[in-house]
């Protein structure tokens, strides 16, 4: 498991600007997704195709289309002060 560090932070950041600033923005819990996936190199498997696919460096795949079997993150609602949970 990995905790949302500041290398995730910083690609971020990156995101929220490059999304704000052509008025692309996505939801901010897809935002902490996107943002792990491409600061760890992961692909992100999901029913939101649409949406993720506006991320520059991430890897999206059709859920139930990844290669790899991941663990599914979810956040608590204490973002920067918690972590996140596998749920299996």
């Amino acid at each position: 498991m990995q905790p949302f560090d500041l290398v995730q932070a910083r690609v971020h950041a990156r995101i929220w600007a490059e999304l704000v600033s052509c008025g692309q923005m996505i939801e901010p819990h897809d935002m902490l997704i996107a943002s792990a996936g491409v600061a760890l190199g992961h692909e992100v498997a999901t029913l939101n195709v649409q949406e993720f696919q506006r991320v520059t460096g991430l890897k999206v795949s059709q859920g139930g289309q990844c290669n790899a079997v991941l663990p599914l993150l979810i956040f608590n609602k204490n973002i920067f002060g918690g972590f996140p949970l596998p749920v299996l």
